[in-house]
């Protein structure tokens, strides 16, 4: 897992590996508790973490480490 990036803060979102025949393996987190993460941690509103997140850090792209994300929709988020 050296070579796989990671996003500080964001450990209890984190799900695990995900794994492509074609690309190396990365984190796979769960986009809602990113955003969970920082309505609680950064006092955000629920529209501040979403716009937060997509602005970001789900638009980063830094090559094939570059960690997914799961939407689950457990917030509600009608997007996902």
């Amino acid at each position: 897992m050296e070579d796989m990036i990671s996003f500080d803060g964001f450990d209890d979102a984190l799900l695990g590996v995900c794994e492509v025949h074609t690309l190396k393996p990365r984190l796979i987190y769960d986009w809602e508790k990113c955003v969970k993460v920082l309505i609680d941690r950064d006092e955000m509103t629920y529209e501040e973490a979403i716009e937060w997140m997509d602005f970001n850090v789900t638009c980063l792209w830094a090559g094939e480490s570059t960690p997914a994300f799961l939407h689950t929709n457990e917030l509600g988020d009608e997007r996902t």
